[in-house]
C-alpha cells in the first residue's frame, strides 16, 4: 500500500507532466513533508526512466508567512470538491498555529489575500499657494 505522500506524487505526475513540475509551486504544512514528497517525486522519476528536468518548488505555511508576512490573511480549503469540504480562515500565523496541532489531510487549496493598496492620499496641487484662511496667496 502506497504512503499517501506516494499517493499524492502520483497524482501530480498524473495531472501534470514533467515538464510542468518545474513550474509548480507546492505549499505542504511542515518542512518534513516537503522532502518526503520530493524524494517521492524523485523516485517516481526513477522508477519512469524520466530525465532530471525538474524541480518543484516546495513551500510550507511558515515560509509564505516569512514572504507576505504572519499578518496577511489567508484561507487553507480542504476537499473543496466534495461533500465534507472544510474551510480555515485566519492570518498566516493563525493557520501555522492551527495546523502545527492539527495536520490537515486530503487535497488542500491554500488563497493568499492580496496586497492591501496603498492609501490613496488626496493632494491639493494648490496648497503651497494657499495661506492659513485657504484663499490663495496674491502675492505666490
Amino acid at each position: 500500500m502506497d504512503s499517501f505522500l506516494r499517493h499524492t506524487a502520483k497524482e501530480i505526475i498524473k495531472r501534470l507532466n514533467w515538464q510542468q513540475l518545474s513550474r509548480t509551486t507546492l505549499v505542504l504544512p511542515s518542512h518534513r513533508a516537503g522532502l518526503v514528497l520530493k524524494n517521492e517525486l524523485l523516485q517516481l522519476q526513477r522508477d519512469q526512466n524520466q530525465k532530471a528536468i525538474w524541480a518543484p518548488d516546495v513551500k510550507t505555511l511558515q515560509q509564505l508567512a516569512q514572504v507576505f508576512g504572519y499578518e496577511r490573511e489567508a484561507s487553507v480549503c480542504r476537499e473543496i470538491s466534495k461533500l465534507h469540504d472544510t474551510t480555515h480562515h485566519g492570518t498566516l500565523g493563525e493557520l501555522i498555529e492551527h495546523f502545527t496541532h492539527e495536520a490537515p489531510r486530503g487535497e488542500i487549496v491554500i488563497v493568499v489575500a492580496g496586497k492591501e493598496s496603498e492609501a490613496h492620499v488626496k493632494v491639493d496641487k494648490y496648497a503651497k499657494f494657499k495661506n492659513k484662511y485657504g484663499q490663495c496667496d496674491e502675492n505666490a
